[in-house]
């Protein structure tokens, strides 16, 4: 097979800006890993150093998707929604209180009920804080300072967070069953097929029996997922070289690459 894809030297470019010379911590395709898949596939001394940080990258995105691969979706929904109603219900509880109990809470602001001035704190324009005769929350950040919150926009915060928790339900694959996309081995293996069919220019033909390598591509197929994994299975390597083989590679969701790649980035910084 002859990979024919127009966008990889715009991701290698941007692979290149986002992590070329930036990751100088552990490596998992350092120098010395590179020079023996070098020799051990025929490829003359230097032919991969242009897709180390693609593969680099690709096996930093493999253990970035793997917690993922694995989480208890059911669990994260229950405690979202436990985010999102107790939010709600916050919000109600301040929007419904009468003024009797606001008052209450400014009095107290004033000392008259704790006898001394504290934080945090509601206040009103009558103790000088709020031209506009609102509440405002008055509490001191860690930094030491005063920090000065109208409780409407308490109330606007309370609400955005429900939004999050509700909306974020969706990435905790609401709605959805059967097993969760491998995304991670998919990214290992597209590096795999960019490497060997745009990088080397060599047929990215894929056959196995059992599980086990028997074409050269399928063979570095697997030696790429063990370089980043040791102990991943036989069958994720083969389901992943499959897909990234039969999927046209402008459909395999590189906008997730990107972003995922994007926040990786962001930690190098």
């Amino acid at each position: 097979m002859k990979l024919n894809f127009d966008d990889q030297w715009a991701f290698d470019a941007f692979v290149q800006k986002s992590f070329g010379g930036r990751i100088t911590e552990f490596r998992y395709f350092d120098p010395e890993t590179v020079n023996c898949l070098e020799q051990d596939f025929a490829i003359e001394p230097g032919g991969l150093h242009p897709a180390q940080e693609t593969l680099e990258l690709m096996a930093r995105v493999f253990w970035q998707e793997e917690p993922r691969r694995k989480a208890d979706y059911a669990a994260r929904r229950k405690e979202l929604t436990r985010i999102e109603v107790t939010a709600r219900k916050l919000h109600a509880a301040i929007a419904d209180s009468s003024d009797a109990t606001w008052q209450i809470l400014s009095d107290s602001a004033l000392g008259r009920t704790l006898g001394q001035h504290t934080y945090p704190r509601i206040v009103t324009a009558t103790s000088g804080n709020d031209p506009e005769g609102g509440l405002t929350l008055e509490f001191e950040a860690s930094s030491g300072e005063v920090t000065r919150l109208p409780l409407e926009q308490v109330k606007e915060t309370i609400t955005a967070l429900a939004t999050c928790a509700s909306n974020a339900k969706t990435a905790a694959r609401a709605g959805k069953s059967g097993p969760v996309e491998d995304d991670g081995i998919r990214a290992l293996m597209l590096g795999a097929a960019l490497t060997w069919g745009v990088f080397l220019k060599r047929d990215f033909r894929l056959d196995w029996q059992a599980n086990e390598p028997v074409t050269e591509a399928a063979r570095f197929c697997q030696r790429v997922a063990r370089v980043a994994a040791p102990e991943i299975e036989a069958s994720r390597i083969v389901t992943g070289a499959r897909f990234v083989r039969e999927t046209p590679l402008p459909e395999t969701d590189l906008g997730k690459l990107f972003r995922i790649a994007a926040k990786l980035s962001k930690r190098l910084e």
